[in-house]
Order: structure tokens, then C-alpha cells, then sequence
């Protein structure tokens, strides 16, 4: 008798010890790994090469500890032991619980932490970059602060201070509209942005002297991922309160990402691609915390989840072959989907613009034709928006601004883009001081 109850508890501490070890050892080769591979992919000084050797190493800790299961399992099954297996019983179901109990806890308690944030879904983030809109379909997060950098956007759900909403006395405002490319995504903090230097620039006593005002004010209104769509009611419910004496329409790659359908799906209100927002489905399994940190993948907030049409859509692909989630190739997508309503959008805003007496400048779209994300398709679309905005210019009289002109002619062309069409700082001071070129030469007051 005594010896039974010696076994027991060997088994227990055997076990116990084992599922610790196991669970410890997971999390130590694999979240410092990612971490890394994280902090790389953001800073583009280090090659590629490196997140590889860190993603093999990785795996190569994870393949050695199931091989090692696998020897002890083996054993245990040659053997027959009834005790050995149920040791085997014992662990997996404390690893499974023990793993469980501790992410339930690191969720609860880090919730901002880089390993656990990209676990999260939106509903879940007390702290996430976005949030449904009722209109716009999502807006950025009010009064967000980013957990690392402690970048933030202000009370109005823009990047940036804080701003009056009341324009001031003598003080001229411009207010530029676009996605991830006006916002600044490619750059850490909103003072990183274009918005913020062509702020910066516009405020020099000399330039503040030829437009006549005491103080320029730049508000960035730019939103990832948004299309000229979200970018109308942006404007119309979010922007005109704020009164803008100059509205900068910066637009083109995620018009392109909309006319990547099926051309028997394409509307004029985005319905083709577009979905209110909505939770995507989830496998059951994704219930469980320690099951979504053990999985290699930090997409589970992406926001095309939550607002694009599953399985219709092939934004971003590379592919230039028949996709049949188009029913077609995206180059005939795109040929067949002409950017009507890209135009269509873009002459709203300055219908609008005009009612409300504010200026109107567009620009084309910059793209890199050597970026990492360019393909023939994008390019072509992307070109067409150019043509378009070029034509919108002529026939309605705005400001103009040539950016992709300028800065494929910029001696910096070739050091400034970290993708096809994000720019890095040096890039964002490079887009704002072109912006300023145009507005002083466009002699706008």
C-alpha cells in the first residue's frame, strides 16, 4: 500500500513538472523568435535573411521537442505500462489546462504586449486601432495611445495632438484625406507622417508671409486600408465640421484593391468588396487562448477580416494568374472594372468642396514600380487613378500636385520606399515638401 501511494505521487510531481517544462520551453523558443522577427519586419535595415533564420530556428526547437514526445510515446506503447500511459494522460491534459489557466492570465494582464496583441481579436483589444463606424464602416480608435511607441490619435479619431474643433481666428487649415499612405503607416509616430512636416514647412515665417495667415494648421485624416468610399463620407461627416479652407485628396492603390472582383459583382456602392462590419467566422477552437498563442500566425485582428467579403476578394495578391475567387485574372478585372467610380467619388468631394467654399488640390498617387508589392495589374491600375485625377483637375479647375512625378524625379527615389507605395520618414518629408511646392505655387489663400 505504501508504495502505491508513492507512485501516485511521483506521478503527480512526474507530471506536473513535465507539463511546466513543456509549456515553459514552447514559450521561450517561440514568442522570443517572433518578437524578433517583429521588431525586424519594422525596421527594414535587416535583411530578410534574418527573419528566415529566425522563423528555421523556431521551428527547429518546436520539431525537436515533438520528436522527443514522439521517442517517449514509443516507449510508452512498446512497454504497454497501464501507469506509463496514464503518466501520458496526465500531461497532456495539465499542459492543455496549465497552458490554458496562464494565457487566460497573460491576456487578462498584458493585453498590449506585442506577442499577445496580435492574438486578439478586435473585440477583444481594449486598445485596438480601429472600431466599427456606422457610416464609414470603421474609424480609427479614438484617444488611442499605442502601446509601444505611445504613438496616439486624438479625441476627433484622427493621428495626431489634439486640435480645436472650432477653427481659430487667422489661422488657415488643410485637411488631408486618404488611407494608410496619408496616414503614415510605414512610421512609427504621427510626427513621422507627411501631414505633420507639411505642417512643419508651411509655418516657416516666410511661407506663412506669401499665404497670409498667422499660423497654418495641418490635420491628418488619412485612414488604412480606407477606398475613396469611406473616404467621401469621411469627408462629409467627419471633415467639414471642422471647416478646411484645403482638403489634399491623396488616393489610388486601395481603389485598385476594390476593382479586383468579379466584374459580374462590381457596384457603385462597394458591395463587391466591401462589407459592413462584421465578425468573420471562427473555428471553435480559437475559443481557447493557448490555442491561438501556440499558433505561428498573428492575423487574427487583421482588419480585411472584419470588412471585406470572404472569399470574393484578392486584395493584395501577386498572382498573375486565373484566380477563381474573381472568376478571371486580375489584369482582366481591372481592364474590365474601369475606375468609374473612383471618379465618380473623387467628383463628389469636389462638389461638396465647392458648396462649402473649400479648396481642392489633387495629387497623383506615388508608387514604386520596383516595391515588393507591385504587380502589373496594380500598376496599371494605379496609373489609370493618375489619369483620372489629372482629368478631374483640368475639367473642375483644382490645385494640382504631380507627386508621383516628382518624386520618381527625386535623387531619393530609389531610399525612400519600405513597399511599393509606403514611404519611410525621409519619404514623408520628401511627400511634404513637394505638397508645399504646390501650395505656394498654386498661390492658394
Amino acid at each position: 500500500m505504501p508504495k502505491k501511494k508513492l507512485d501516485k505521487k511521483i506521478i503527480a510531481i512526474y507530471s506536473i513538472l513535465i507539463s511546466i517544462s513543456l509549456f515553459s520551453l514552447y514559450m521561450f523558443f517561440t514568442f522570443t523568435p517572433n518578437k524578433l522577427a517583429l521588431y525586424f519586419t519594422a525596421n527594414p535595415a535587416f535583411p530578410h535573411s534574418w527573419i528566415l533564420t529566425i522563423t528555421i530556428i523556431n521551428y527547429f526547437f518546436l520539431g525537436l521537442a515533438i520528436l522527443i514526445s514522439i521517442f517517449l510515446i514509443q516507449g510508452i506503447i512498446i512497454k504497454k505500462n497501464k501507469t506509463e500511459i496514464l503518466i501520458l494522460l496526465i500531461v497532456i491534459i495539465l499542459f492543455l489546462v496549465i497552458g490554458e489557466i496562464i494565457s487566460c492570465g497573460l491576456f487578462k494582464l498584458f493585453p498590449q504586449k506585442e506577442f499577445i496583441r496580435t492574438k486578439l481579436f478586435f473585440s477583444e483589444n481594449p486598445n485596438a486601432l480601429y472600431e466599427p463606424h456606422h457610416y464609414m464602416n470603421y474609424a480609427l480608435q479614438k484617444n488611442y495611445v499605442q502601446p509601444i511607441s505611445k504613438d496616439i490619435h486624438n479625441s476627433w479619431g484622427f493621428r495626431g495632438k489634439e486640435f480645436e474643433i472650432i477653427k481659430p481666428d487667422n489661422t488657415f487649415r488643410i485637411v488631408t484625406l486618404g488611407g494608410s499612405t496619408t496616414y503614415g503607416q510605414s512610421v512609427d509616430f504621427y510626427y513621422e507622417s507627411y501631414p505633420y512636416f507639411l505642417e512643419q514647412i508651411l509655418n516657416k515665417k516666410d511661407n506663412l508671409k506669401k499665404i497670409n495667415y498667422s499660423k497654418i494648421e495641418v490635420i491628418n485624416a488619412g485612414i488604412g486600408g480606407y477606398t475613396t468610399w469611406e473616404t467621401l463620407i469621411n469627408f462629409q461627416f467627419k471633415v467639414l465640421p471642422l471647416n478646411p479652407d484645403l482638403i489634399i485628396i491623396y488616393h489610388g492603390y486601395n481603389d485598385v484593391s476594390a476593382r479586383l472582383i468579379n466584374p459580374q459583382e462590381y457596384y457603385p456602392d462597394n458591395s463587391g468588396y466591401r462589407k459592413q462590419w462584421s465578425k468573420p467566422p471562427r473555428h471553435i477552437i480559437f475559443k481557447s487562448k493557448f490555442i491561438r498563442l501556440l499558433m505561428p500566425i498573428s492575423s487574427f485582428s487583421t482588419l480585411s477580416h472584419y470588412t471585406s467579403i470572404n472569399g470574393k476578394t484578392i486584395s493584395g495578391t501577386d498572382s498573375e494568374e486565373f484566380n477563381p475567387k474573381i472568376n478571371t485574372k486580375p489584369i482582366e478585372a481591372i481592364n474590365k472594372n474601369k475606375p468609374i467610380y473612383f471618379e465618380s467619388n473623387i467628383k463628389s468631394i469636389i462638389g461638396i468642396a465647392n458648396v462649402n467654399d473649400i479648396d481642392v488640390m489633387l495629387s497623383t498617387f506615388s508608387y514604386y514600380p520596383r516595391g515588393d508589392c507591385l504587380t502589373s495589374f496594380y500598376s496599371k491600375g494605379m496609373e489609370e487613378h493618375n489619369e483620372v485625377i489629372k482629368k478631374l483637375h483640368t475639367e473642375y479647375k483644382t490645385s494640382y500636385c504631380d507627386i508621383n512625378e516628382k518624386m520618381k524625379n527625386s535623387d531619393k527615389y530609389d531610399n525612400v520606399f519600405i513597399d511599393c507605395i509606403h514611404v519611410n520618414e525621409i519619404g514623408n518629408k520628401l511627400k511634404a515638401k513637394f505638397f508645399s511646392d504646390c501650395i505656394l505655387e498654386n498661390d492658394i489663400k
